[in-house]
């Protein structure tokens, strides 16, 4: 494969990693109950086709959980590669230009706080700062004349890393770099 072939390909993992994302996501919101067949507000016995049918659903909720993850990993360690890619072709010798250029967008530039490399690499080398998966509490605050009132209200569930919800982050990382990668001819 030449190495303009390969960083297509890269460019390619990471769009058909972001299509995944989002499909996924979108199925980690999906009832698991309703999507094994639960009725809500239908009384069920406790037996071992309900205890099995429990079970069921939570395999369905941990597949749906374990694809996203497993996607979101797979994009931050292509991304981090297509940085390698950069950096070994335009090293400081051949095009010192475009080298700190790529410097400057992968490590100096921060992404809500935390650089792209650090955001990349960070999963597969520090599991303390690993995916997390939560639900995403939305902040809605109400002001009347006599009282203020805070409410949190529930927006779905998702993976986060450094307190940041990692799909829209992968959503905003590739749009990023492709723009990037456009504006200084980077292929």
């Amino acid at each position: 494969m030449t190495q303009n072939n390969k960083f297509s390909q890269l460019l390619k993992v990471l769009q058909f990693d972001i299509t995944d994302i989002n499909l996924f996501y979108n199925d980690s919101l999906r009832d698991p109950y309703i999507d094994c067949g639960i009725e809500y507000n239908k009384p069920y016995q406790l037996n071992d086709e309900t205890l099995n049918l429990e079970h069921k659903i939570q395999e369905l909720k941990n597949l749906r959980e374990d694809k996203l993850y497993s996607r979101i990993f797979n994009f931050t360690q292509t991304y981090y590669s297509i940085y390698q890619y950069l950096k070994g072709k335009y090293t400081k010798r051949v095009d010192p230009q475009r080298n700190k250029i790529i410097e400057d967008f992968f490590t100096n530039e921060k992404k809500r706080k935390i650089n792209r490399i650090e955001i990349c690499n960070g999963l597969k080398h520090n599991p303390k700062k690993d995916l997390e998966y939560k639900t995403h509490l939305a902040k809605e605050e109400i002001v009347s004349q006599s009282q203020r009132q805070i409410i949190y209200a529930n927006r779905g569930q998702t993976w986060f890393y450094e307190h940041i919800d990692s799909v829209a982050l992968c959503r905003d990382l590739y749009s990023e770099l492709v723009m990037f990668i456009e504006k200084h001819h980077l292929n």
